[in-house]
């Protein structure tokens, strides 16, 4: 059987990294690994990230009704918005709708805020619409690996409020996964926290087939077997790296 590496700094790389309050981002992206999310946008999202941005926005039909608001942001972007937000809107607010620096999806290059154009638009809050070809988006976007991140009714899970403007890229199997079982990011990483080897892989409904996930610890680095076929690995943020394979029905 195959096995892979896995070293320390693995367990905080990865679209699968929580990033929020007592989770700080621990790497963030260069330049090289950064691309505008999409054409003729100054907002930028990870290579990867974007190329499915662009893909899912074509799949909805989408074209300049849409806006992306806000991307990658640096650190010092994320200090100067938070204190510019807490200076103009005050600090209960902001602590609802913008985090810290250092502890912002936006400094990951994996979050992405989107709105419909219109003459104003809030960069805090921006509004997405849910009809026509926005709806579509909405539907369509977990095959493009993008789920929304802070849904109504879970602010005690997340630490966020409500923001269906926020958008997440995890990667179209894990999208897939988190969206089926209604979780969310924190709940899905949970669930996979106890799924520790393949022997106790999580298995779900992925697509037209099933998805195999577990977890392993980093330590100080471990080799762990791989399975026949394609997988996916991706740390978490919380000490572990997750490792996903996906297979068709019926085979």
């Amino acid at each position: 059987m195959r096995s892979l590496l896995l070293r320390p700094e693995d367990a905080a790389r990865g679209p699968l990294i929580l990033v929020r309050r007592g989770c700080p981002l621990r790497e963030r992206p260069g330049k090289p690994e950064l691309m505008p999310a999409v054409r003729g946008s100054g907002q930028l999202l990870r290579r990867e990230a974007a190329r499915e941005l662009r893909r899912l926005t074509e799949a909805a039909g989408l074209g300049e009704e849409l806006v992306a608001v806000s991307g990658y942001r640096t650190g010092e972007e994320q200090a100067r918005l938070f204190s510019e937000t807490e200076r103009t809107r005050g600090a209960a607010f902001t602590d609802a709708f913008v985090a810290r620096p250092g502890y912002s999806e936006h400094e990951s290059g994996y979050a992405i805020d989107l709105a419909g154009r219109r003459e104003r638009i809030d960069p805090i809050c921006p509004e997405l619409p849910r009809d026509g070809a926005f709806a579509r988006l909405r539907a369509l976007m977990p095959y493009f690996g993008f789920v929304e991140r802070y849904p109504a009714g879970k602010e005690a899970v997340t630490g966020i409020g409500a923001e269906p403007w926020h958008f997440r890229y995890l990667g179209p199997l894990h999208a897939l996964v988190l969206t089926g079982m209604a979780l969310t990011l924190e709940e899905y990483l949970e669930k996979l926290a106890a799924h520790r080897g393949w022997e106790r892989a999580l298995v779900a409904p992925c697509g037209s087939g099933e998805a195999e996930i577990c977890t392993f610890e980093v330590g100080s680095g471990r080799e762990v077997p791989l399975p026949e076929g394609i997988c996916l690995s991706s740390g978490t943020n919380t000490g572990l790296v997750a490792l996903a394979r996906w297979r068709r029905y019926g085979r």
